[in-house]
């Protein structure tokens, strides 16, 4: 596969994952720019800049994959990761530039896993891109309209993938109850037995909450409350 994509990128940073099943590992970010949801709630910056500076050093957009793998190769020692996150944005708008990294790092010995952070926009992109990660983050999002629709489409695809490699998270805000009942109609329906459960912007009551893992549980579905640590700890 000739390594030729292009995709702007927005920051290259280390932390810990903040959210759902793998809170908590050191993982190495790469946000990617551009995203068609337009969340009203959305706090992250994914518009696409000229250049993007990484540990002093300044490189111009939009970058090859080839170019990303020697940029990520030459300013960190991968191995030392549990894995690397393509985060945006929404990484799906760009299938073959993640085919052509996930190879490349793959292929450059460091052992690194591969981690990435959807909304589901893309559900068949989804499919096409499984077999070169090794993680896959789902936000299953109220912002997408129409969430049934929405939610069908997306958990119909999932269920082809094996829940060790995919696992979901619910976005809601603390008045989604109309949201909450329709997504556990369709997480029932495909047989998704855990969910991780999110707030938006982080704010949250525990009586909201226990009230939404009560409804889910009558469902058989177990509902995992994670805060966003990283927000918690004021980190990137």
């Amino acid at each position: 596969m000739s390594m030729n994509s292009k995709v702007n990128i927005v920051e290259i940073f280390e932390s810990i994952q903040g959210e759902g099943r793998y809170v908590g590992v050191r993982q190495l970010f790469v946000r990617v720019a551009g995203c068609p949801l337009k969340c009203p709630y959305c706090d992250t910056d994914h518009a696409a800049k000229e250049s993007f500076t990484l540990n002093g050093v300044e490189y111009k957009n939009p970058v090859t994959s080839d170019s990303l793998v020697k940029i990520l190769n030459k300013q960190f020692n991968l191995s030392e990761y549990h894995s690397i996150s393509f985060t945006g944005g929404e990484p799906l708008l760009y299938p073959l530039f993640l085919k052509e990294i996930a190879e490349g790092i793959k292929s450059d010995g460091s052992g690194v896993k591969l981690f990435l952070e959807t909304s589901g926009h893309h559900p068949k992109h989804i499919l096409d891109i499984a077999p070169y990660f090794d993680y896959i983050s789902v936000d299953l999002k109220t912002c997408i309209k129409p969430f049934a629709a929405h939610a069908d489409n997306l958990l119909s695809a999932l269920g082809l993938l094996h829940e060790s490699k995919v696992y979901i998270k619910l976005v809601l805000e603390l008045t989604d109850e109309e949201y909450i009942d329709i997504a556990i109609k369709y997480l029932s329906l495909y047989g998704v037995r855990t969910i991780w459960l999110q707030t938006i912007d982080n704010n949250f009551d525990m009586a909201t909450i226990s009230r939404w893992q009560k409804t889910v549980a009558n469902n058989k579905i177990e509902a995992r409350f994670v805060p966003q640590i990283h927000k918690l700890l004021q980190i990137p």
